[in-house]
């Protein structure tokens, strides 16, 4: 009975339209050191605002992102740190209607754009309570 509800539940959560986009900063956790490991990820976004997070009321924007994402985990006077490098091909199509100023009839502008959206650099370590450990000490 568990295990038909509990499918139930992913059947229905999967079906719906979610209203969320990218990672949070949790994406990418402690591990052990020496690991280094490549995340790639495929995004694919009808919304109406843009890369840059900026709400564009009647647009309808269809946005294809790769996130590729390098880490490497490592020791730093005995902390876990991590470096990690980020970049995101990708491209954005669409269109808004816009009123002209010389009629009332909107006139439609479209975008097809493509290449790299927000990359980073990102550094972190470990202050409290994540000491450097390697696979085996990690597993353990």
């Amino acid at each position: 009975m568990k295990r038909i509800l509990f499918a139930l539940i992913i059947v229905i959560f999967s079906s719906q339209l979610l209203m969320a986009q990218g990672d949070g900063a949790r994406m990418i956790l402690w591990g052990p050191t020496g690991v280094t490991g490549v995340i790639p990820k495929w995004m694919s976004l009808n919304q109406n605002m843009t890369p840059a997070n900026i709400l564009v009321k009647d647009a309808d924007l269809n946005i294809n992102a790769f996130p590729i994402t390098a880490i490497h985990n490592f020791g730093l006077a005995g902390h876990f740190a991590q470096v990690m490098v980020n970049a995101v091909p990708g491209n954005v199509m669409g269109s808004i209607f816009l009123p002209t100023t010389d009629s009332e009839i909107p006139s439609e502008v479209s975008v097809n754009t493509n290449g790299f959206i927000d990359g980073f650099v990102g550094f972190k370590i470990g202050l409290i309570n994540q000491p450097a450990l390697n696979v085996k000490e990690y597993a353990a």
